[in-house]
């Protein structure tokens, strides 16, 4: 949109918002709703807003240290996520990935930008998912379960079938004798 001087186009942002819409589709079969994990999407917030004005955005915050740990611990496809294999670099990201999404919550409405703790989630679960749930204009009351229909594609995919676990909660400190560089988080 940009490159073709098109941006803020209502025609072409129609468009474009159309083809997203279309991918996002799996077999032909449309959803009630898409979930994207990207780690890097906070740095299309604006166009999301701009394209998808009803999309809901849940950040979810990790403490900086076990959130290093988790991506440095994590195996990528070379050429995707590439940062991840230096903890300067990861520490970079996380800084400007925290002031992006800083500006968002400045900028964009409170209704598309929800911030959610990850030690809140697994300290309290219940209240946690009921604020998603009102975030998302969901009814309650919130069921938990370990259970994960369908295929998951993510690097995450043996974790969305465990239950809720505080295990990862401040797991970093186990690391730090080993691994000193964790100390810059």
């Amino acid at each position: 949109l940009q490159a073709a001087g098109r941006w803020g186009d209502p025609v072409a942002m129609g468009e474009a918002a159309a083809l997203y819409r279309q991918h996002l589709q799996q077999d032909g079969r449309p959803a009630g709703w898409y979930i994207d994990k990207e780690p890097m999407n906070f740095g299309y917030l604006g166009l999301i807003h701009a394209l998808l004005p009803q999309a809901k955005v849940i950040w979810c915050r990790r403490g900086d240290r076990d959130t290093a740990l988790s991506i440095w611990m994590q195996h990528f496809s070379p050429g995707s996520l590439d940062y991840a294999y230096d903890l300067g670099q990861i520490r970079h990201i996380m800084d400007s990935a925290s002031r992006m999404l800083m500006h968002w919550k400045r900028h964009l409405p409170a209704s598309m930008l929800l911030e959610v703790f990850y030690e809140d989630m697994v300290q309290a679960p219940q209240v946690a998912l009921q604020q998603v749930y009102r975030f998302l204009g969901l009814p309650g009351p919130v069921h938990l379960s370990s259970e994960v229909a369908g295929a998951v594609g993510t690097s995450s995919a043996w974790q969305v079938r465990q239950p809720i676990h505080r295990g990862s909660v401040d797991k970093s400190r186990h690391y730090l004798p080993w691994i000193p560089e964790l100390s810059q988080f």
